[in-house]
């Protein structure tokens, strides 16, 4: 139990740990870049959101054109129109 410790013991252990850190950190390392690969196939870019979101809204208003022109001619199209001359009894 008294026994000193070498400079040889000292280097293996601290060899040991080196490895045991640098197999975590390899492993940390693969786990984050899968992560990446994951998020980029699964999810939007804030780019491609702001995108998406502007092609919606750009057909929103042209739907919105489209009913008021559609209601404009449903109006010209009634106050064109006269009705039939009643004939009275």
């Amino acid at each position: 139990m008294n026994e000193a410790v070498t400079w040889l013991q000292i280097v293996i252990a601290l060899i040991s740990i080196a490895g045991a850190l640098g197999g975590v950190w390899w492993r940390l390392q693969s786990q984050v870049y899968e992560l990446k690969i994951h998020v980029s196939e699964n999810f939007i870019t804030k780019a491609g959101m702001t995108e998406q979101t502007d092609r919606v809204m750009n057909a929103i208003e042209r739907l919105d054109t489209k009913i008021d022109r559609t209601n404009e001619r449903l109006d010209q199209a009634f106050s064109q129109a006269r009705p039939a001359p009643r004939t009275g009894r």
